[in-house]
């Protein structure tokens, strides 16, 4: 499903960053109470996040320092297939990481993606648990058609099975996440059986939203506080690498 970008605010970032923060701390709410968080967000502001793709893969997702969703200076992850067979050959990538834990209480998993290959791509999210999967459903990704804000459904209900590795019971694979796997699939195939594919994909932004009603009110909040800071550490990190970029000017004779 793919959805609009949403208009960036005017209202100051340190307004809005003091407001929810005060909603939390009267909801009781603890943003450390779990490995992986509602309202988290990966912006590769910081290089990779984690993300990999085997050990031995000759084109691992690699951090691009411009051109992501806003434009000059946002950074994004590259993750490229080179088709054949061995190590590189699948556009995938895995996180062992920040992105391990209980994914109850979730909704979907938001991300901007785009192909700057020729071949369009069929992109599914893969839960892991242990020996067993859940996958999303796939969503097409046109080649040359440039960022697009792109929406997947993990909720027990909207989850599958994968073909060869499925879990017994979802929603319990869904409190034991331990691996998050995106990749080119336009089936739900085992991770291990992934087709071949030569293409590149970027993704940038990918954020773990709440679902509505219930506790949804403190998710909500705490996804906002954390898409807030995250925004503004990017800014700050771009700004200071523009800053470093500049040369100094020169002294005039009149100086020395």
């Amino acid at each position: 499903m793919e959805t609009q970008r949403p208009m960036k605010s005017t209202v100051r970032r340190g307004a809005w960053i003091a407001l929810l923060a005060a909603s939390l701390a009267a909801l009781g709410f603890a943003s450390d109470a779990r490995a992986v968080e509602i309202g988290q967000s990966d912006d590769f502001e910081d290089g990779t996040q984690g993300w990999s793709s085997g050990a031995t893969s000759p084109t691992p997702p690699a951090q691009v320092p411009t051109g992501g969703p806003d434009g000059a200076d946002d950074a994004w992850l590259q993750i490229v297939g080179s088709g054949g067979s061995g190590p590189g050959s699948r556009v995938a990538a895995v996180n062992d990481a920040q992105w391990t834990g209980d994914y109850t209480g979730a909704s979907e998993l938001q991300v901007d993606l785009q192909v700057t290959s020729v071949t369009d791509l069929a992109i599914r999210f893969y839960l892991r648990v242990d020996a067993c999967s859940v996958v999303t459903e796939a969503v097409p990704v046109t080649a040359g058609a440039g960022w697009s804000r792109v929406s997947f459904g993990i909720t027990p209900e909207e989850l599958v099975n994968s073909m060869e590795d499925g879990c017994p019971d979802i929603a319990l694979a869904l409190a034991n996440v331990t691996r998050l796997h995106v990749a080119h699939s336009p089936e739900p195939s085992a991770a291990s059986s992934l087709p071949p594919t030569v293409g590149v994909l970027g993704m940038d932004n990918l954020t773990l939203v709440p679902e509505p009603g219930g506790a949804g009110a403190a998710w909500i909040a705490a996804g906002a506080l954390a898409a807030l800071r995250n925004r503004s550490a990017a800014r700050r990190r771009r700004d200071a690498r523009q800053t470093s970029g500049r040369r100094r000017p020169g002294r005039s004779s009149l100086d020395r």
